[in-house]
């Protein structure tokens, strides 16, 4: 499914003392069947732009085209539910909406409350567990009683029960261990894989960004200041620098060897290329 953002901009509580324009003129437009990292400092927009994508928020001025679906901003906006089964949201935290007495019924509410019958509900909610690694011998039991990390896959599944077209996960990783981080970031890499699906990631994690994504948008108050593929965004040390995340080992240690008076590209983004170009310089000395 195609998404285009076409002269977008969101201001909450407009006409109040307390209005702030969140989003200012965004045109944008994200590939299909690819997982689109939208990074950018706390407060640049990032939460409130994916947040249009189900129509949670209406744009203020300008509109959203995801698909065939128009979501204007100065017009009674109808067909909502059918794009909400389509795009996918995934909220920080996901597993704190947990609250049906089986794991099994958790992940079928989904599914009946958009008018499936019990059984492809269960058999929807069954695939969507197995793409997860949940055993099937859990199902009957409570969510509440698993591990961090196996709620969140439950949170998640709950969503991928919809079949959504899109994925959206906005900060899908955060407050999980590192092995947690990894089984979750695989788990959207499968499911762009296998299905021919999207995912539009926000996170601060740019190491996630380097090891699942294909393109990333930058966002800076309320506005978008990059958008290009994995391997230009990493070729730029000076945005790098701006949005002030944590950079990649293999980029802390390309920089700091730069800084000692090797002369390695910024294309240099994986270990096996780092090594390489270490090889090649000491070789010339």
């Amino acid at each position: 499914m195609s998404i285009q953002f076409k002269n977008l901009s969101y201001e909450y509580s407009p006409d109040t003392p307390f209005a702030y324009l969140a989003l200012k003129n965004i045109n944008l437009t994200i590939r299909e069947n690819k997982m689109t990292a939208i990074v950018g400092a706390t407060g640049s927009g990032k939460s409130t732009l994916v947040q249009h994508l189900n129509a949670l928020l209406v744009p203020t001025s300008g509109e959203l085209v995801v698909d065939d679906k128009v979501i204007y901003s100065d017009k009674k906006n109808t067909g909502l539910k059918a794009l909400r089964e389509k795009v996918g949201l995934v909220f920080q935290f996901p597993e704190a909406q947990l609250f049906e007495e089986t794991i099994l019924k958790d992940v079928m509410f989904g599914p009946l409350n958009f008018k499936k019958t019990e059984d492809e509900a269960k058999a929807l909610a069954t695939q969507a567990l197995e793409l997860v690694n949940i055993d099937r011998e859990l199902y009957n039991q409570s969510p509440l009683e698993l591990s961090g990390g196996q709620k969140r896959r439950v949170a998640i599944a709950g969503i991928l029960a919809l079949n959504p077209d899109i994925l959206v996960c906005d900060e899908p990783t955060a407050g999980l261990d590192p092995q947690g981080q990894i089984q979750i970031m695989e788990l959207f890499d499968r499911f762009k894989e296998q299905d021919d699906k999207s995912v539009i990631l926000v996170t601060h994690d740019l190491q996630d960004v380097l090891d699942y994504a294909d393109d990333v948008v930058v966002m800076a108050h309320g506005e978008v200041i990059f958008h290009d593929t994995k391997e230009a965004f990493f070729n730029r040390t000076d945005l790098l620098s701006e949005i002030q995340n944590v950079l990649p080992k293999v980029i802390q240690f390309r920089e700091a060897l730069n800084k000692k008076g090797f002369n390695i590209s910024d294309s240099v983004t994986d270990l096996e290329q780092l090594v390489y170009e270490i090889m090649k310089e000491i070789d010339h000395e």
